[in-house]
């Protein structure tokens, strides 16, 4: 329709510049249909026409737009009574071969009062008052789009069910019923439209204006008969991606300030907690603002469950537990989570092991099978087992190359002394090397003690239906006597002067650290050393600032805390040129008794205190994620509440109590300094 601003300026003028630009014989189409002499059409066209002369035409000029990459939604509001809700999806133009199945798709989709959309978001949930799916496909790319009117407070609800059924259409193929009826359905229209010479002129004139061929329509029913059920769901995964999705929604003057402040109180709910008949925590929270659900388990594991003689079995076990189980081989396992749009991992770290399954709800018993399965039954394949300690060897080769890990590992060994922490996630090649099925299996059962699992379910879920559903699931897993005792911590060096080590390694780049003992994940000063490690780390940093910019001696520098079930550590990182390693160990080790002795500044301080607010809450939309730390949480005892807390925390505290855990951390001179350097050599 244009703009209404440049429609009110338009003269008559105007009108007639454009009507002789583009009205000229090479831009008009007849299309005359009737019981009519073509030959006596023709020659009265062309007497009728004769002194029409050809005009200058500008060539069509219509830009590409580029690929979409990522989802956009606009809301606004404007004098209207009730919502008006559109997503749209690029599709390609009119002669693409998939054309016809996304035209199919559209009708069962939602074109009539029988289509899904239709039957289960009006008719069944009552989200809408009307909807419908359309594929619009001129001679240039197109849309494939759903729209819906509804009240104002069932936006949110409507765009999630749409979102839900195109889920659905994209994982499960469609009945051979609805197949059929669509089919019929275009077939009936396209032939409908050839009882009147009206519907016959727009027929000839749509083809040749769109695809230059007269005969496009009857070529078009020709293929639209030969789409299958796998066509319509390929087409479906193809083009209705999120990052393809743009969504628009016109609203009551009001209403989305109001729906912004009822979806904070509303969307998520709070964590519920059970305790399940074997001792597993459970752990339920209901996010319906979009239709998946997370599965996540969190036991002890990593670093602080392994051994000297087995250290870096924690993360093996990680990848063995997706290579099978006693019910399905780990092709199996990919083919079924994949085929529904899902995921499934696993991991280790320092302090715990963690396995996460997602899916969409509609999967929900699917996900969950897969999930115990994968957690109570690992098969742990003798071929797999050698395949997957091949690759972790070659990863511990591989770091064994990066100066940043060369320093860590240096850094660890003497801050930690022979504490687990000291040890390398990964492993070393003889640890690695001897684990054995039969020490991966008995590794896996310590592990698995349900006094210590804990099982968080994240998404659109109902609490006490998943209890029931969970408890089931996990119902042959044993209680445990007693709770998991970690087997590796042993004792930490004890330091009073600064420890200075290094190593020569033949790279172009050199890592600079300082380590100093922190604390661990109950200790209240954690959140003083996160304003300090944040506001030490961005590019606003007096570090940054003053040793890069300024001093051009970094190429990177910055400041990480790492917190455990023991006390961690805060470590100074500096990547630098080789022959700056001097002046850059000065430089450093100036500003961090600088700021021991003199604390941050005003400005550091609310600065660091913003940044990391807004992270955890960015970081937190996410259900996957949320679930995770939450059960971590639970896991070390800090409660499933932490996670709302943490911004009081923070808040809280006061510059004089930050600066004062600053000198308490960073004052001593028990540090550890590490030098990897081509140039290094020991003192």
């Amino acid at each position: 329709m244009g703009h209404l601003d440049v429609y009110n300026q338009l003269t008559r003028d105007d009108v007639m510049e454009y009507y002789k630009k583009m009205y000229v014989p090479q831009n008009i189409t007849f299309v005359i249909v009737g019981d009519v002499d073509s030959h006596a059409v023709e020659a009265k066209v062309r007497e009728l026409a004769a002194g029409w002369k050809r005009g200058p035409l500008p060539p069509p000029l219509i830009e590409a737009e580029p690929p979409q990459l990522s989802m956009h939604e606009v809301n606004q509001e404007s004098n209207v009574q009730l919502t008006r809700l559109n997503l749209a999806f690029h599709i390609p133009d009119l002669t693409n071969p998939d054309v016809p199945a996304l035209d199919v798709l559209s009708l069962i989709l939602g074109q009539g009062r029988s289509s899904r959309l239709y039957q289960e978001i009006r008719e069944k949930r009552e989200l809408v008052k009307s909807i419908s799916a359309f594929a619009y496909t001129p001679g240039y790319p197109g849309l494939f789009g759903v729209a819906a009117i509804c009240e104002p407070d069932k936006r949110a609800a409507a765009q999630s069910a749409i979102l839900e059924m195109i889920e659905q259409i994209k994982n499960k193929p469609v009945t051979r019923d609805e197949l059929e009826k669509a089919k019929k359905s275009f077939i009936s229209s396209a032939l409908g439209a050839r009882r009147t010479v009206e519907g016959m002129a727009a027929e000839l004139g749509s083809n040749y204006f769109a695809t230059r061929d007269l005969d496009f329509t009857t070529g078009y029913l020709e293929d639209l008969q030969k789409v299958t059920a796998e066509d319509v769901m390929r087409v479906a995964r193809t083009y209705l991606r999120t990052n393809n999705l743009t969504v628009t929604s016109l609203n009551p003057m009001g209403s989305l300030d109001a729906q912004s402040h009822a979806a904070s109180e509303s969307e998520r709910s709070a964590v519920e907690s059970f305790t399940l008949d074997n001792g597993i925590r459970l752990l339920v929270c209901r996010d319906d603002r979009v239709p998946f659900v997370t599965f996540r388990a969190v036991t002890r594991g990593g670093l602080l469950s392994e051994t000297p003689e087995d250290n870096g079995i924690s993360k093996l076990l990680g990848k063995m537990i997706l290579k099978g189980t006693a019910k399905r081989s780990a092709e199996q396992m990919a083919r079924e989570i994949e085929g529904v749009g899902g995921s499934i991992g696993a991991d280790s770290g320092n302090n715990s092991f963690s396995t996460s399954v997602e899916v969409l709800k509609t999967d929900f018993d699917l996900g969950l099978e897969i999930f115990a399965d994968v957690l109570l039954n690992p098969a742990f394949p003798e071929d797999a087992l050698n395949r997957e300690k091949s690759a972790q060897l070659a990863e511990i080769k591989a770091e064994l190359e990066q100066p940043m890990t060369i320093a860590r590992n240096l850094l660890n060994r003497n801050l930690f002394g022979e504490h687990a922490y000291s040890r390398p996630v990964n492993g070393t090649e003889p640890t690695v090397s001897s684990v054995d099925r039969e020490r991966l299996k008995a590794f896996h059962s310590k592990l698995l003690n349900p006094q210590e699992l804990v099982i968080a379910v994240f998404g659109d879920v109902n609490a006490s239906d998943v209890r029931k559903k969970v408890e089931a699931a996990f119902r042959s897993l044993p209680a445990a006597g007693q709770k998991h005792v970690a087997t590796g911590p042993g004792d930490k060096t004890r330091r009073d002067q600064p420890v200075l080590v290094g190593e020569k390694v033949d790279k172009a780049q050199a890592i600079v650290l300082f380590g100093f003992n922190g604390v661990d994940i109950k200790s209240a000063d954690r959140f003083a050393l996160e304003i300090i490690e944040e506001a030490s780390s961005d590019l606003a940093s007096r570090f940054f600032i003053r040793i890069r910019e300024k001093m051009g001696l970094a190429y990177f520098v910055g400041a990480r805390q790492f917190l455990g079930v023991d006390p961690g550590s805060f470590v100074f990182y500096v990547g630098t040129d080789p022959k700056k390693v001097d002046a850059v160990k000065k430089e450093m080790l100036s500003e961090i008794k600088d700021l021991a002795k003199k604390g941050l500044t005003p400005e550091e301080f609310n600065r660091a205190k913003a940044k990391l607010i807004g992270a955890q809450q960015l970081a937190n939309q996410s259900a996957s994620i949320l679930a995770y730390k939450t059960a971590l949480n639970e896991l070390y005892g800090l409660g499933t509440d932490f996670e709302s807390r943490y911004a009081e925390k923070i808040q809280a505290l006061t510059l004089e109590e930050v600066n004062a855990v600053a000198a308490k951390y960073l004052g001593t001179e028990g540090f550890v300094s590490v030098v990897v350097s081509p140039e290094f050599t020991a003192q």
